[in-house]
């Protein structure tokens, strides 16, 4: 039989994986598209493209963080 702490620490958990997931999203698409298109620039390549990259980029990485605020201040 599951008690009601039970249940509430089941809630509590799975809400702690999923905001560490996408923390980890948002970890993810910053290392990804904003460094390497930060490379990029200082190579002297594409520049418009990794300047597009890098704002596509940061948004992501700004929504997927402000994605798993929330769900962590529950």
């Amino acid at each position: 039989m599951v008690t009601t702490r039970e249940e509430r620490d089941k809630e509590k958990s799975s809400r702690e994986n999923l905001g560490k997931f996408f923390y980890d999203l948002a970890k993810a698409t910053f290392t990804i598209m904003v460094l390497t298109n930060v490379v990029a620039l200082f190579k002297g390549e594409n520049y418009i493209l990794a300047a597009i990259l890098l704002v596509v980029g940061i948004s992501a990485t700004i929504i997927l963080a402000r994605i798993a605020f929330p769900i962590f201040k529950n």
